[in-house]
């Protein structure tokens, strides 16, 4: 069971992620704003996936990344968008984002990414340098 958060302020969104992941035994948390994802993330601190709107009530895609990736390191942060762009995109990914898609969500995409990341975090990293 892998822990799960989804901010978006639309609750279908919210409320349409919660149930598949759900339905595959993860436990959700739901935020609808920034502040409230960062409070879940204080409270629950082994929450290790995040699917987070690019563009959250209260604050960037980006700075919340940041905020995330500063507290949380091993938490997985894949944001969506609706206004994707490649340079947000970019700029997403050499923040620290593991992947950046855009809205509408296809939900295959959506869990190959959330399964590919979920499984890289799985194990440690090979120690000694390149393998």
């Amino acid at each position: 069971m892998t822990k799960v958060l989804i901010l978006d302020e639309d609750r279908s969104i919210r409320w349409t992620l919660a149930t598949l992941f759900e339905s595959q035994g993860h436990r959700v948390w739901q935020a609808a704003d920034s502040a409230g994802a960062l409070e879940a993330l204080s409270a629950e601190p082994d929450i290790r996936l995040v699917l987070a709107d690019d563009h959250p009530t209260g604050t960037s895609g980006l700075r919340l990344l940041e905020s995330i990736r500063l507290r949380h390191p091993d938490t997985l942060v894949v944001l969506m968008s609706a206004y994707a762009s490649i340079g947000t995109a970019i700029a997403a990914m050499k923040a620290g984002a593991f992947d950046y898609l855009t809205k509408p969500l296809s939900i295959d995409a959506l869990q190959r990414v959330s399964k590919r990341g979920l499984e890289a975090r799985t194990f440690p990293p090979p120690s000694g340098g390149t393998p």
